[in-house]
C-alpha cells in the first residue's frame, strides 16, 4: 500500500468523552480537569490550518449541549496558522517549541493562568517530520517512518 503525500494529510488527536463528567486531561500543572464540570475552561484549537472551521462547529455543539451561548461556561478558541505542522511549531528532534509556537499558543495559555484551565486540542500534520514536506510514511510497513511520527506527536504534546 502506498500512502500519498498530501497536503490535506492531517493527524489528528481525537478526544473521546464516554461522560460528560468523567473526561480529564494531564498536564505538567493538574492531573484531573474535567472539561464539564460546569466551572469556566477554555478549549484552544492549536493545529494546522485545516483545523481552521470545525473549532466554531465544536463550540456551537458545547452551547448546545450546555443550554445555549448565553450558559457559556467552556469556550473554545482558534489559535492557528497555515503553513505550521509539528515541524515547523517545535524542532523535532528535541521537542523544544518554535517561535510560531512562542508568539501563539504560549501568550494564550498565560492570559488564562488564575482565571480558568486552558485545554490545548491539538489537531496536526506530520509534514516536515522527516525533512522533505513531501516525504512520509511510504507505507504500514515503514516502521522507522511510523515510529519518528509518533514519537514527534509524543514530544508535541508533552
Amino acid at each position: 500500500m502506498n500512502l500519498p503525500c498530501r497536503s490535506s494529510f492531517v493527524v489528528c488527536l481525537i478526544l473521546a468523552i464516554s461522560s460528560p463528567t468523567a473526561f480529564a486531561v494531564e498536564s505538567a500543572e493538574t492531573t484531573d480537569v474535567k472539561i464539564f464540570s460546569g466551572e469556566p475552561r477554555l478549549l484552544i484549537v492549536h493545529g494546522y490550518s485545516t483545523s481552521h472551521y470545525w473549532w466554531a462547529m465544536l463550540q456551537r455543539k458545547i452551547d448546545r449541549y450546555a443550554g445555549g451561548s448565553e450558559n457559556r461556561v467552556v469556550e473554545v478558541q482558534l489559535c492557528n496558522k497555515g503553513g505550521t505542522p509539528i515541524s515547523k511549531r517545535m524542532n523535532v528532534e528535541t521537542g523544544e517549541p518554535s517561535e510560531a509556537w512562542k508568539a501563539m499558543l504560549t501568550p494564550m495559555i498565560q492570559a488564562e493562568k488564575g482565571k480558568r484551565p486552558a485545554i490545548v486540542l491539538a489537531p496536526e500534520s506530520l509534514q516536515g517530520v522527516w525533512g522533505d514536506f513531501h516525504e512520509g510514511i511510504r507505507s504500514e510497513d515503514d516502521l522507522e517512518r511510523i515510529d519518528q511520527g509518533a514519537m514527534a506527536i509524543k514530544q508535541y504534546g508533552e
